[in-house]
């Protein structure tokens, strides 16, 4: 699929699944705006696509900020003559626990950043993109959105917030040229599930038992055996961004190896 003069926004694009996006979307001849939290990651995702496509524009995001999210994605439109695709990857699993004991200041951390986030920068994006008549909103649900996980509940439910928020927001689009769907990434290799075990024992052992499932706890697992890849992710990206996927919009593409089912 070629992407010839389109510009695309990612956020989250450091590290993960958004890194991974936004190296193909390079790849396919997109123009690439790198957004991410995390100034170094950045700088290491902009020399990693700079050799592969066209040379990326980098900007630091923390896509809680309203008024910072909308001055880069107006400097993103200003510097590229438009905005094409937005890929809202930005998005943090952090201190799994019961809810019982889950303090207030980390649930609204994952409502900000993963919820609110998301909406935040379609807003800007679906502003921009409406002026032409054109766009691919793009959001990162989860199958935690409707698999319950232990200890991710402030997790799953902003991630639940995110599908909802994809099938509203391609409703009022709907008429102007912009769609918006979502993937949803079943256990994904990347640093955010890396980073959860607080050891390599536990990594390992974390890992089968999203491949494998643990009846004890709740029958889960993965029926093609293996994790997902940020690559495996970023197809579908690539795919929902493409014209082939003109007349999708408000769907949820699981991108999982059927561990939703299993």
């Amino acid at each position: 699929m070629g992407f010839p003069g389109k510009v695309a926004m990612v956020t989250g694009a450091g590290s993960g699944i958004g890194r991974a996006a936004a190296k193909a979307l390079a790849q396919a001849g997109v123009r690439v705006a790198l957004c991410d939290i995390n100034r170094d990651a950045l700088d290491s995702a902009a020399a990693e696509i700079k050799p592969v496509g066209v040379t990326p524009l980098a900007f630091e995001l923390d896509v809680t900020d309203q008024a910072r999210v909308n001055a880069v994605v107006s400097e993103i439109a200003l510097s590229c003559g438009k905005l094409d695709i937005l890929f809202n990857a930005a998005g943090i699993l952090q201190r799994p626990m019961s809810l019982l004991e889950m303090p207030a200041d980390l649930w609204d951390r994952h409502w900000n950043v993963n919820l609110m986030g998301t909406l935040f920068c379609a807003q800007a994006a679906a502003r921009e993109m409406m002026r032409r008549r054109y766009g691919r909103i793009i959001n990162v649900a989860s199958i935690a959105a409707d698999l319950p996980r232990p200890r991710m509940g402030h997790y799953c439910v902003s991630k639940a917030g995110v599908k909802m928020l994809t099938k509203c927001l391609a409703l009022e689009l709907a008429g102007q040229g912009v769609t918006v769907n979502a993937i949803a990434p079943g256990p994904t290799d990347t640093p955010m599930l890396r980073g959860v075990p607080a050891n390599e024992a536990s990594r390992q052992a974390a890992q089968r038992f999203a491949v494998q499932g643990d009846p004890e706890v709740f029958r889960l697992g993965i029926p093609t055996g293996r994790l997902s890849t940020p690559e495996d992710q970023a197809a579908a990206v690539l795919f929902l961004a493409s014209e082939a996927a003109s007349q999708i919009t408000g769907q949820i593409l699981y991108v999982d190896g059927m561990a939703k089912l299993a």
